[in-house]
């Protein structure tokens, strides 16, 4: 048998796959699922169906971490006779409780992966090719047809030293994709219906710094604009000093953008932020929000803030939750603090108690609820477009704005579809505030 073919197992396999953290992974899942069903494996739901399961698993956080592992066990006492996967970043840090799957393929080997459990379950070495078909995993039009949007991976891995991240260690350098790639995929989920698509990518700011340097991020949103027909285009993640002047104008110039951007933020404290080794400090941050807000006054902005890192005094704590309420981010993401062994930050001393973390964590989640429905509240008795994600069990639909405000429609409509809506109340409980919306 070649490399280039793509054995057939002798029997229907069922496969079940699980998701931990970032789009970027679950890109990736759903280009494995790809690979398998090109095999004649069909997805399950349940454990106890599947004659396979796949957890592609997250270690950014200390948490995610021990959800992993929990579902891999519990994979197992359901079903003993399933063959259990461990991939991503949790199978390449060399954390413990990897020894209760069966197989474990860090990030490098997830090309090889459909072949590999094929192999396996046929009983016969696997077939493979180098890294598994190519250095760059989870390109390509993948299948996301439960979705409404399709989300497109245009980038993958980080440079950047920040002394509590571990995902340099598990991912690797920034590896980007060629823009006419990421253009046949744009068209191919294109003819497949959808009408938003989002690129994302684990250091989107990099995108083509790693080939010839000419390829950047602002070229390839233009080159998506002016080569497809795409209606909707969603960035995910993009750093502050990422977030240039060029970058805002080309966005605020085109309605096809989607007027949401999330600008990761970690501290409000410039010295929080130096022990961080992050690159920036609050006044260039402020500077770029500030600068989004004016080309694009209806933006939604979110950030993530790690809370608990070491050091962090009660008043560094204080300057970022004043930073936070003065600035306009609106959707907020609040992380505490967790030790990633190999981090710089796992050895600095002054680790903060758990309750402390606890405490603070939840103040900012307050203050991020009220940002959040303060903003949700502009928003009341005016148009907008939503893209309708799914109906729901009362007979409404939900929905998602440009500027990713979730919604609830009344009415009659069709999924994937895009509708000029008018929001007539806002719905939901304090921390989770949605408008309703009507044609």
């Amino acid at each position: 048998m070649s490399a280039n073919e793509t054995p057939t197992p002798t029997r229907e396999y069922r496969v079940l796959t699980r998701t931990f953290g970032c789009k970027v992974n679950q890109v990736d899942t759903a280009a494995l699922m790809k690979g398998l069903s090109a095999r004649g494996f069909v997805e399950v739901d349940r454990e106890t169906d599947a004659d396979v399961v796949v957890v592609n698993a997250c270690t950014v956080t200390s948490s995610a971490n021990k959800d992993a592992r929990k579902l891999v066990s519990k994979a197992k006492q359901l079903n003993g006779d399933a063959l259990v996967v461990l991939t991503g970043c949790l199978s390449d840090d060399g954390s413990s409780g990897q020894d209760k799957a069966d197989l474990v393929l860090g990030n490098e080997a997830k090309g090889q992966i459909p072949e590999r459990i094929a192999a396996r379950l046929e009983g016969r070495e696997p077939v493979l090719t180098a890294k598994g078909g190519g250095a760059f995993f989870g390109g390509g039009a993948v299948d996301f047809s439960s979705r409404s949007r399709a989300f497109i991976k245009v980038q993958d891995g980080c440079n950047m030293p920040c002394a509590y991240c571990v995902i340099p260690q598990v991912r690797g350098k920034s590896t980007s994709r060629a823009i006419e790639e990421i253009l046949d995929d744009v068209r191919g989920v294109r003819a497949q219906g959808y009408n938003e698509i989002v690129i994302t990518g684990v250091h989107m700011g990099k995108f083509g710094r790693d080939m010839d340097g000419r390829d950047r991020l602002i070229d390839l949103v233009r080159a998506i604009l002016d080569e497809t027909d795409v209606p909707r285009l969603r960035l995910s993640s993009v750093e502050p000093l990422e977030m240039t002047d060029a970058l805002i104008d080309l966005m605020a110039g085109s309605d096809r953008i989607c007027r949401h951007f999330h600008i990761p933020l970690q501290s409000g404290d410039d010295e929080t932020l130096r022990r961080m080794r992050r690159p920036y400090r609050t006044a260039q941050y402020r500077d770029r929000v500030d600068a989004v807000i004016a080309a694009m006054p209806d933006a939604l902005i979110g950030a993530d803030v790690i809370v608990g890192f070491p050091g962090e005094s009660e008043e560094a704590f204080l300057a970022t939750y004043e930073f936070v309420r003065d600035v306009p981010v609106h959707h907020l993401h609040v992380f505490p603090f967790s030790v990633r062994p190999g981090t710089e930050a796992a050895t600095m001393p002054d680790h903060i108690p758990p309750h402390v973390i606890k405490a603070r964590g939840q103040r900012l989640r307050e203050l991020g609820a009220q940002k959040w429905n303060d903003y949700v509240s502009r928003f009341v008795g005016r148009p907008m477009r939503a893209l309708i994600l799914r109906q729901l069990e009362d007979g409404r639909y939900e929905g998602l704005t440009r500027n990713y405000i979730p919604i609830v429609a009344e009415g009659s409509f069709v999924e994937g579809a895009e509708y000029s809506l008018t929001s007539r109340a806002k719905d939901g409980d304090f921390m989770r505030s949605r408008l309703v919306a009507v044609p």
